[in-house]
C-alpha cells in the first residue's frame, strides 16, 4: 500500500500550489491490488472525481482521469501514475 499526500504544504512530491488548495488537502492511497481511494482531508473547497464529491472514493487509475483538488485546475491521473513511477 501506498500514500500520496496532495496539497500546497512542504516539499511534498505532488504539491499543487494554486490558490484554493489546502496545506494538506486530500489523500491517495493504492492498495496492493492498484485500486485507488481518494480521500478529501476536511479540506475548504472540496476534492472531487468527475465533479462529483465525496468522502472516500475509489478512483480507476486511468491516465485520463480528472481530479479536481480544490479550486484547482483538475489533476489527470496520468500525471500523478508517472510521478508514482519515478519515485
Amino acid at each position: 500500500m501506498k500514500q500520496i499526500l496532495l496539497g500546497t504544504e512542504g516539499n511534498q512530491p505532488f504539491k499543487i500550489t494554486q490558490q484554493g488548495v489546502s496545506r494538506q488537502h486530500a489523500r491517495i492511497t493504492i492498495g496492493d491490488d492498484g485500486i485507488w481511494t481518494l480521500e478529501d482531508l476536511n479540506s475548504t473547497n472540496g476534492t472531487f472525481i468527475r465533479n462529483e464529491e465525496g468522502e472516500a472514493q475509489d478512483v480507476a487509475p486511468h491516465p485520463k482521469q480528472r481530479l479536481f483538488i480544490g479550486c484547482a485546475e483538475p489533476v489527470r491521473a496520468g500525471d500523478l501514475l508517472r510521478k508514482i513511477k519515478a519515485e
